[in-house]
């Protein structure tokens, strides 16, 4: 019985001590796979449009969208490292490596969980918890952002007569109140925290409840800035996509489309 108990805990100790970076592992060899699978499975149609991006007049554009995609992820990266500084300081560099391995992730998880993993890589081991949370809070100024200028697209795309029209008038209220909502959420994360010291998530969450660490609402705002930034330089992309490829569109109509 004691040599059964002293193999197990040798056992919990290589899973404690090699545990994460065998499941970083795992998830690269499938990430890797998942593209294969993706690029075999579209292989016409990325030949041809590669073909189209690297057309010698369309170099200038599609060198334009490389650099602009540095400049987006750059700004996600700059996000990361405010949002983690709050917890354990990082490097930028680090920072963009992590958010890059998130985009890795993501790419076989769905809709988007990897990220969180690929982000908290980047912070010691004892405050990945606290880091999770401090990502999701970080991410949903990208959702604001995002709905917000779904608002927009759509009482451009009724020409001012949206709450004319029933349905779109009900659309429009519910992600209106759905931004509301998460802009609450948003700059109070912290009721997330007064909640979880709520009888039952108390029991659920005592080891989490001490690792919880607020954001500063100035970072928060500058947090939301570049989150605009990013939709903006998203937009730009989008045309010049558009122009790479031929499509003529007008530039409201692309607005609308993105």
């Amino acid at each position: 019985m004691c040599k059964f108990a002293g193999h197990k805990n040798t056992l919990k100790e290589l899973i404690k001590k090699y545990g994460f970076s065998a499941v970083r592992w795992v998830i690269a060899i499938l990430c890797f796979v998942f593209l294969g699978q993706r690029l075999y499975d579209s292989y016409d149609s990325f030949a041809r449009s590669l073909s189209v991006i690297s057309a010698p007049d369309n170099l200038i554009l599609t060198l334009a969208m490389v650099v602009l995609m540095f400049f987006n992820w750059g700004a996600e990266s700059l996000k990361w490292k405010l949002g983690a500084g709050v917890i354990s300081p990082i490097s930028y560099f680090r920072a963009f490596s992590s958010v890059l391995a998130g985009i890795a992730v993501s790419m076989a998880g769905p809709n988007r969980t990897g990220e969180f993993i690929g982000r908290i890589t980047a912070l010691p081991k004892e405050k990945r918890t606290a880091g999770a949370f401090v990502s999701v809070q970080i991410s949903l100024a990208q959702t604001i952002v995002t709905l917000l200028a779904g608002l927009a697209a759509l009482i451009m795309a009724d020409s001012g007569k949206l709450l004319l029209c029933c349905g779109k008038a009900w659309l429009l209220t519910l992600i209106l109140l759905i931004t509301i909502l998460l802009l609450i959420f948003y700059f109070h994360f912290s009721w997330l925290y007064a909640l979880m010291k709520r009888k039952p998530f108390a029991r659920w969450f005592q080891k989490t409840l001490p690792v919880f660490v607020p954001v500063k609402q100035q970072l928060l705002v500058i947090n939301l800035m570049i989150s605009f930034l990013r939709y903006g330089l998203f937009i730009t992309q989008f045309v010049i996509a558009f122009r790479v490829f031929g499509l003529q569109v007008s530039l409201p109509d692309l607005y609308l489309a993105s």
